[in-house]
């Protein structure tokens, strides 16, 4: 495995560096309008399956998980194969067919039709990120591209802010008329974003891998120690769940928080990781033993959030308490972000960038598969009893991580630990 060289980048220089070439400032731009769906589909998500569709939390829960199990076994073809054909046109067919399936979402409201939804749009939301980083791969030169996929990251989520406010206006004027057509909205940025990707110059296929590689679909995992690392990178992204349905559904249900209060608290995520993505990631980022301790702090700052949701009850302190535990889950995110690009591009070669992407991506699938199903159920019964849960697994995972890491150390050879 090859192993590239991380400079440290600032966010203006950062954006100098995408800005002087242009398929990086088209996957901005493709980011950008991708993700204020993402941001409207955030906020309004947990509530439309609840308050307009009649849900209970144990079935959104069950929903999300089983579409996230079907794209675990999807994404992995479609990193080897978006190595051998065209990323640009393969992630062109997702965005579209993404785009289509939540513009058809509010024609039925029956179980199996939204369940139907979730299992498509799950696969192809998690097929997605494969050709996406074998574009970042090519559009940057070695030394920046760690800092130009934190980059694009930061502005989709201002995107995402944006995304947020929209949700936040329509859920203070009118609750009931506009969550019927939020997923259409959600479906529209995912259509241009795909339209977006032919200002893309880059994407052409990778050149061909070793014989000894081409036989296997499943060779990254199959590597010593990966499947035990993707599990354990896994737990260390609950945070994704818990920013994006472990807290809007405790809001949602607990009433601890108006409603309006989701779309406020995600747009504050997305400002702050806007601000601080790059440099979190250029110190996580910094080696191979740097990303595995950032990682750790993560994990510990996971818990200490949960722990105060679980101590905050209701009323005034309630409010501060889920505010602060947010802040510290996004501080997670932003120090597992850092760890995990310092991963993606550190472990794969040129030839085999999707594919490694799409075997590290199995760990969001996995968290994305699992912690819906573990908050969903934890809260079926209206009390607190998920957050002392969750704590607890995540002091574990941090105790453990550094073991796990070491299995597959030999993969970054050349790296200062």
């Amino acid at each position: 495995m090859s192993t590239q060289t991380v400079e440290r980048v600032g966010l203006r220089q950062a954006l100098d560096v995408a800005w002087a070439n242009r398929s990086a400032r088209a996957l901005m731009l493709v980011h950008a309008v991708d993700c204020v769906g993402n941001g409207i589909y955030f906020a309004t998500f947990a509530l439309y399956l609840n308050r307009h569709l009649h849900l209970g939390p144990a079935v959104v829960g069950a929903l999300l998980a089983a579409g996230s199990f079907v794209g675990l076994f999807a994404s992995l073809l479609v990193g080897r194969w978006a190595d051998r054909r065209s990323p640009r046109q393969i992630l062109t067919v997702l965005l579209s067919a993404l785009g289509l399936s939540f513009v058809a979402l509010p024609l039925r409201s029956s179980v199996l039709w939204v369940g139907a939804f979730c299992v498509v749009s799950s696969v192809l939301h998690i097929c997605c990120p494969a050709p996406f980083v074998s574009l970042i791969g090519q559009s940057f030169q070695p030394r920046y591209r760690q800092a130009g996929r934190s980059l694009i990251r930061s502005v989709g989520n201002i995107s995402m802010a944006a995304g947020s406010a929209v949700a936040a206006v329509g859920l203070s004027v009118n609750m009931q008329a506009f969550l019927p057509i939020s997923p259409v909205l959600d479906g529209l940025t995912f259509l241009a974003a795909a339209a977006l990707l032919r200002l893309v110059t880059v994407g052409a296929a990778a050149p061909p891998p070793s014989q000894a590689t081409r036989s296997d679909p499943r060779h990254a995992l199959r590597q010593r120690g990966m499947a035990g690392f993707v599990a354990a990178t896994a737990v260390m992204g609950l945070h994704s769940t818990l920013l994006a349905t472990g807290v809007p559904l405790w809001i949602s249900y607990s009433h601890a928080m108006p409603g309006w209060s989701i779309p406020v608290l995600i747009g504050l995520n997305t400002l702050l990781v806007f601000a601080f993505q790059v440099s979190a990631s250029q110190r996580a980022g910094a080696s191979f033993g740097a990303a595995l301790r950032w990682s750790r702090l993560a994990a510990l700052s996971i818990a200490g959030g949960a722990l105060l949701i679980f101590f905050g009850g209701r009323g005034t302190l309630a409010w501060l308490l889920i505010v602060v535990a947010f802040v510290l889950f996004t501080l997670a995110e932003l120090w597992q972000n850092g760890s995990f690009f310092h991963f993606s591009f550190a472990i794969a070669t040129d030839s085999q960038r999707a594919e490694y992407a799409s075997a590290l991506h199995v760990s969001q699938v996995l968290e994305s598969t699992l912690g819906p199903l573990l908050v969903g159920v934890a809260m079926a019964g209206l009390d607190a009893g998920a957050w002392p849960i969750i704590c607890g697994l995540m002091a574990v995972s941090a105790l453990a991580y550094p073991a796990v890491g070491a299995r597959v150390r030999y993969l970054f050879p050349e790296e200062p630990s």
